[in-house]
């Protein structure tokens, strides 16, 4: 089967403004989506879709079924994961609300589905931090196809987000490869601010700490500055898929490598 182009790419400005006075933090997402199109098997061109729990696969217009689905068998651990499965491994929106904290999530339709976001921080080489699925950390490594869940909290006056992202690779080595290099760059990462620009919009600066390797899962947590919002962003690679979790809350603590934890269990392995 000939791999997807994963080359639709959508741009998320999301900012986090914190209420003065009491420990309320509304959180505000917007989206300016420059979505390239992205080739099927037929050379058509296709949208990213934006069904959420579970987004609609890549290559096909009809949207997944709204399902749990349980993880493979064991028999499968060692295959290399198609495209089309991408949307099995997406949890549904209440067991995601379940890791939050018991918060009451609703999509975010225009930052959900297939494509990759292509927001540029300072410095670059720090993207994978701050951007879920970015672009410029997963370009150099020739990723197949990626599908994103993103969710926000129901209350506006409530901060829950999450980022729920699985890509594709060729080989299981890219991804690992992947994950060990971005490993090596989160550390790095940690002496200065990284900032993102939003267009037409002030700059949000971020401060990164606790970057740690558990198992094969790199987690690390982010601070936004002059906001009491807190995010763990974790990062880990099974068979030839990278699974890309950003949790943001006023207190994430694991919430993203237990999400990550169970993505991998419906890969047949555990984190």
């Amino acid at each position: 089967m000939p791999p997807v182009n994963a080359a639709a790419k959508r741009k998320t400005h999301w900012w986090l403004v914190g209420a003065a006075g009491v420990a309320a933090v509304a959180t505000v997402i917007t989206a300016t989506i420059a979505m390239e199109g992205l080739a099927d098997h037929n050379g058509s061109a296709t949208t990213a879709a934006s069904g959420v729990p579970i987004p609609a696969p890549p290559v096909t217009s009809s949207p997944a079924p709204q399902t749990t689905v349980a993880a493979p068998a064991p028999g499968n651990t060692g295959s290399l994961v198609d495209d089309e499965t991408l949307p099995t491994l997406l949890p549904d929106v209440a067991t995601v609300g379940q890791v939050m904290s018991g918060a009451r999530l609703e999509a975010i339709d225009k930052l959900s589905g297939s494509g990759i976001f292509n927001d540029q921080p300072n410095p670059p080489e720090c993207a994978g931090l701050v951007v879920p699925v970015s672009s410029v950390a997963y370009s150099p490594f020739a990723p197949r196809t990626t599908l994103v869940q993103a969710l926000r909290d129901q209350n506006k006056s409530q901060v829950h987000t999450v980022f729920n992202g699985v890509t594709t690779f060729s080989t299981q080595s890219a991804a690992t490869a992947f994950v060990n290099q971005q490993a090596g760059t989160w550390q790095g990462c940690r002496a200065n601010p990284i900032v993102l620009t939003p267009k037409n919009d002030k700059p949000m600066t971020w401060t990164v700490r606790d970057v740690a390797q558990r198992g094969d899962t790199l987690t690390a947590s982010t601070a936004l500055q002059n906001s009491s919002t807190l995010c763990q962003r974790a990062l880990t690679a099974k068979r030839n898929v990278v699974i890309d979790i950003t949790t943001c809350s006023q207190n994430p603590g694991d919430t993203a490598a237990t999400l990550a934890a169970q993505i991998s269990q419906r890969l047949g392995q555990s984190s």
